[in-house]
């Protein structure tokens, strides 16, 4: 059975849609998920720390199977919260890092 007879729907949180960056980022991991008939859900948290845990806190709700978030807003992360969330789903934070337990990072 091949990965692709799974439905795999990753979550994105992203602080804008309107920044370069982020769109260039999500983009290539839209690439990546269409080459094996995979989906996102793409949520803003308009980089505000609260918005961005109602924002995973959606996704989980839908029931993805891991989490992204593009540049996280580290200064007000809630650690606990997001220990719990990489319990439950792989938990990835890019362009941003504090260490969570359970958490994976890439940074640019």
């Amino acid at each position: 059975m091949r990965n692709s007879d799974f439905e795999l729907t990753i979550g994105i949180v992203v602080p804008s849609f309107y920044n370069i960056f982020f769109a260039e980022v999500v983009h290539g991991i839209e690439d990546y998920l269409n080459y094996d008939a995979r989906s996102l859900i793409l949520n803003r948290s308009q980089g505000n720390a609260q918005d961005e845990m109602n924002c995973i806190n959606d996704l989980l709700e839908r029931n993805v199977s891991g989490i992204i978030v593009i540049s996280p807003n580290m200064s007000g992360i809630n650690e606990n919260f997001y220990e719990k969330i990489s319990r439950q789903v792989p938990l990835i934070f890019i362009n941003g890092y504090r260490k969570i337990s359970g958490a994976y990072y890439v940074k640019n």
